[in-house]
């Protein structure tokens, strides 16, 4: 996905708003998401990953999300 902003960006060991530490906040990557033009395939790509941020969507959202499809019955 080389037209993704957080690959333009880049992260390193001592920055990475994708991956923030354990309690910490995603503001950042929410905000470098918001504008990303592969925003859904990226979404679509980490959909299953518990960690990390996806296509402007937290790991806690997208487990929602996950349990919303296994309820209606619709493959994830």
């Amino acid at each position: 996905m080389a037209q993704s902003l957080c690959a333009q960006i880049g992260a390193s060991a001592d920055w990475d708003p994708w991956y923030p530490e354990r309690g910490g906040r995603f503001e950042m990557a929410e905000r470098i998401c918001a504008g990303c033009p592969v925003r859904v395939e990226c979404l679509e790509y980490g959909f299953d990953d518990p960690w990390g941020w996806w296509g402007g969507v937290s790991p806690d959202a997208r487990e929602r999300m996950r349990a919303e499809r296994r309820g209606s019955g619709v493959a994830a």
